[in-house]
């Protein structure tokens, strides 16, 4: 009886209330997957090609990772190289190129495309020597791929997440600088979550006495590729814009 009742008020309030019929009968109920980012995506799809070449794979196409930072030869030790990034997360690639040889030659920033065709490792440093497929698609900056490593939850055993890297580090020297290859000098280095008895901070040695750097100076290092030697992480400073926020105790 009950329910022939609460079948019989259901029919009328639905016959009262044609509106609402229709809102319920048209509702869409289905969930629509997330818009793809086509623009990341392709990103992501160079990052992926560079984590080949880093494992020293050759001949693969690389379309649109940008130009991070170019080094001119400075001393026997630094040669004439370029790095080009894809995503802020990385892998980056280290061109062991002098990038005036190359036409186009690149600026930072611009976005461009290469095969590689000759990588040597050096010990576990992918290091690419010949190329091909050369073009500057485009120009832009590169502000978005660099990445603050002064608060990481990261330590220096951590490394590979981020050699060859754009990165930027607040910190300070704790020793006094030796000679780190021809022209340019070391110390140690630590900052808020990043130390470790293989952490330096490496600067030519113009930069050290120009700056009057010692021991117990905190400074800024970057944006410049996270150089790894040897296990020994380097963040070097080429020329004196990549040093910066400087304050010693002789001030």
């Amino acid at each position: 009886m009950f329910r022939t009742f609460a079948l019989i008020a259901l029919s009328a309030l639905v016959a009262c209330t044609p509106q609402e019929e229709e809102l319920v009968d048209t509702a869409d109920t289905t969930t629509e997957d997330p818009v793809d980012d086509p623009e990341m995506e392709a990103l992501q799809q160079v990052a992926d090609d560079i984590a080949d070449v880093r494992t020293g794979m050759a001949d693969v196409f690389l379309s649109g990772a940008q130009v991070t930072y170019i080094r001119p030869r400075m001393g026997d030790d630094d040669p004439a190289a370029f790095w080009v990034q894809a995503t802020k997360e990385g892998p980056a690639l280290y061109v062991e190129i002098d990038a005036t040889t190359l036409s186009p030659a690149p600026q930072v920033g611009d976005t461009i495309e290469l095969t590689p065709t000759q990588i040597n490792i050096d010990g576990d440093h992918p290091i690419v020597t010949e190329l091909t497929d050369w073009k500057v698609l485009g120009s832009g900056t590169v502000d978005h791929l660099v990445q603050d490593l002064t608060e990481t939850e990261k330590t220096w055993t951590n490394r590979d997440d981020y050699v060859d890297e754009l990165v930027i580090i607040q910190g300070d020297l704790w020793s006094s600088f030796n000679s780190s290859g021809d022209g340019f000098s070391a110390s140690y280095y630590r900052s808020t979550n990043v130390m470790g008895i293989a952490v330096f901070f490496r600067a030519t040695d113009e930069l050290v006495d120009e700056l009057g750097l010692e021991i117990d100076c905190s400074l800024t290092t970057g944006p410049t590729p996270l150089w790894v030697r040897n296990d020994w992480i380097f963040y070097t400073a080429w020329n004196a814009s990549e040093i910066s926020q400087v304050s010693c105790p002789s001030e």
